[in-house]
């Protein structure tokens, strides 16, 4: 595991003790530690110390912004803050794998009622805003009764393996199915991940991972996940996935585990003709970490 030194990290031990020293680091900063250290806390500081009492302590380097609850130090390969003002076109494409400015046909057109259309997509806020409302339009001969929006990250960021995490204020109502995912190229032999699909209430949490051999899932209860920000997040590695809202693990998932490249998915999906719009889904922003 990495160390430094304490004159490296530049903060101060406190007077040894037994030949120990005790490393002194600002409350709340995210730290990863090897088992051999225990956690100590003196003057408002939470501080670590190395339980063979061999000499001054080292810990590791500063991590940077690490994912919610999820253990060991990650590198961020991709975040988007949303703090521009406007939609990043070298991240996201505002349709459903659409051309610039298209309106396209939504992902199930088996039980989607909205079509996607970049105009339901804007940055406001620091926010990503994706809205649907009742905007008939016609795509293929097919009559959609709402309009809404979606940003997908297909040939702009794609990536195998990792952490990936969103900070989600979800809408409330009939009819809502939004969702955070990622997906390959070729489904479902490549694989889906849905971080969360929910459905217009706080006990609609769901979670699968489709693939050639089924789509299992599950379902959590995110209290205030229609009033407030939560956070979704899953780990995917070579041989498990495993998700977690807001910083606490709630499944695992150990078969078939894809290794094609995903591309990131936020839409507010809506499933019902009688969708309780107009309707709002908020992202306060989305990461992608590494190891």
């Amino acid at each position: 595991m990495s160390t430094v030194t304490l004159k490296q990290v530049g903060l101060k031990p406190l007077p040894q003790t037994g030949g120990t020293n005790v490393v002194l680091l600002p409350a709340g900063t995210p730290v990863v530690v090897d088992p051999t250290w225990v956690q100590v806390s003196a003057l408002g500081h939470t501080g670590w110390l190395h339980s063979a009492d061999t000499g001054p302590a080292v810990i590791p380097p500063p991590a940077g912004v690490q994912p919610v609850g999820v253990p060991g130090v990650w590198g961020l390969k991709f975040e988007d803050e949303f703090n521009t003002g406007l939609l990043d076109p070298t991240k996201w494409t505002p349709n459903w794998l659409g051309g610039p400015g298209q309106v396209t046909p939504p992902v199930n057109s088996t039980y989607e009622t909205a079509c996607y259309d970049p105009a339901q997509v804007m940055v406001s806020n620091s926010m990503l805003i994706l809205t649907a409302t009742a905007k008939p339009q016609t795509i293929n001969g097919k009559v959609y009764p709402f309009s809404s929006g979606m940003v997908q990250s297909s040939g702009k960021f794609n990536f195998t393996y990792g952490c990936f995490e969103a900070r989600i204020w979800l809408p409330a109502g009939a009819g809502m199915w939004p969702a955070f995912w990622t997906d390959g190229q070729t489904w479902p032999q490549d694989g889906e991940i849905d971080v969360l699909e929910a459905s217009g209430t706080d006990a609609s949490c769901s979670y699968h991972y489709h693939y050639p051999g089924g789509g299992p899932g599950g379902n959590s209860t995110v209290v205030g996940s229609t009033a407030g920000w939560h956070t979704y997040a899953a780990v995917w590695e070579p041989w498990v996935i495993t998700w977690y809202y807001d910083g606490k693990p709630v499944w695992q998932y150990t078969t078939g585990i894809t290794s094609s490249p995903q591309y990131l998915i936020l839409n507010l999906g809506l499933d019902s003709a009688q969708s309780a719009v107009p309707a709002t889904m908020r992202v306060d922003y989305v990461r992608v970490w590494q190891h």
